[in-house]
């Protein structure tokens, strides 16, 4: 084929002026026709900066024509509602995706994203920049904190399924990491902490401590205590069934926390307490009225007796941390602990681990007899 017969996505040519070098005009062809549109000045009289720019504009025509006008505010208003894109599509392929967390989301997509300048973009044209700028201006509202995490993680969301649904080319995501902030520590408390909490006398609502000492006792979340029905704790096989979550002031069960239907054990200790306050299998076993116990007034219980007891970072979920630490440092599988706390991921157990806390004193004694004294 003869130069002369290829077609050029865009032509150049000087127009000379009066006064000054001559300015560059550039006709670009239309991507899709193949027509010559017509022609436009570029400002410049550079011929080098010319053919830049001409490429960039031809490139954006191209970009306009594989994927709709489509402002970002109008693509992201669509999220986390009935209809989600994103939610929906989660479902038919067979995944879990809560109301609860759909729900969090649109909170923080009405608050923090909607009324952003980036909002008012073209989703084909967003590129890693703009998500870098959107960021520098979400760490200057709330600082490097897990909030400010959270209204990343829901611009990625929205991003990468237009992306997905081929909305866009790019993914200005890509290379984009985590904001770096200075996690809330949580330790493990040691047994004998553990064992004041846990003293009936401590406790002015009866439910508030048994509920305690179930969470004590299996490692159960909060709200998967609170979900507990009396047809869960299986005597026979000596194991709770965790079936159902209720996070925070929920009274709708969900799925466990990463959908981790499991069992866990069901300890003689946990069993001589409630088995005499059996109810129909259907019931809550920690209720208050016909519905189940709520958090916050379970957490704040916790919170004064503990400092009744002059135990300090005791919370439930320190409960949680507190027993798969002492299961750990005893040398139990850790296959085991992982499927009783419902973790598929080695690294998330590790991080419910503290092994300060765990009990040396049968390596010391080891010591002691190794060396003869």
């Amino acid at each position: 084929m003869r130069r002369s017969d290829i077609q050029r996505d865009f032509y150049l040519f000087p127009r000379p002026r009066k006064n000054g070098k001559p300015i560059f005009y550039v006709q670009l062809r239309d991507p899709v026709s193949r027509v010559v549109l017509t022609a436009r000045s570029s400002a410049l009289t550079n011929r080098t900066a010319a053919e830049k720019w001409a490429r960039r504009e031809f490139d954006k025509l191209s970009e306009s024509a594989r994927h709709p006008p489509l402002l970002l505010r109008e693509w992201a208003g669509r999220f986390f509602v009935d209809g989600c894109p994103h939610v929906d599509r989660l479902r038919l392929e067979g995944k879990h995706y809560s109301d609860r967390v759909r729900h969090s989301n649109r909170r923080v997509l009405e608050m923090y994203l909607l009324p952003d300048p980036l909002m008012g973009s073209l989703v084909a044209r967003v590129r890693r920049p703009d998500v870098l700028a959107f960021r520098d201006r979400v760490i200057a509202r709330l600082g490097r904190c897990r909030q400010a995490q959270v209204v990343m993680a829901v611009l990625r969301i929205i991003l990468r399924e237009a992306r997905f649904r081929e909305l866009t080319d790019a993914d200005p995501f890509l290379g984009v990491g985590l904001i770096r902030y200075e996690e809330q520590v949580r330790g493990a408390l040691p047994a004998a902490a553990v064992r004041l909490l846990l003293e009936r006398e401590r406790w002015e609502d009866e439910a508030h401590w048994l509920a305690t000492w179930a969470a004590a006792a299996t490692g159960l979340r909060a709200g998967e205590v609170r979900a507990l029905q009396w047809r869960d704790l299986d005597l026979v096989r000596h194991v709770v069934l965790v079936r159902r979550n209720l996070p925070g002031e929920s009274t709708v069960p969900d799925l466990p926390k990463w959908q981790k239907v499991r069992a866990c054990p069901y300890p003689g200790s946990l069993a001589a307490l409630l088995e005499p306050r059996r109810g129909p299998p259907g019931s809550w076993v920690f209720s208050r009225g016909s519905g189940p116990i709520g958090y916050k007034r379970w957490a704040e219980a916790l919170r004064v007796v503990a400092r009744g007891a002059k135990v300090s970072g005791a919370t439930l979920h320190v409960l949680r941390h507190s027993l798969n630490t002492a299961l750990r440092g005893a040398g139990h599988a850790d296959e085991l602990l992982r499927g009783a706390f419902g973790w598929a991921s080695p690294d998330v157990q590790e991080s419910y681990t503290h092994r300060d806390g765990y009990d040396y004193s049968g390596l010391a004694a080891e010591i002691d007899r190794f060396l003869g004294t």
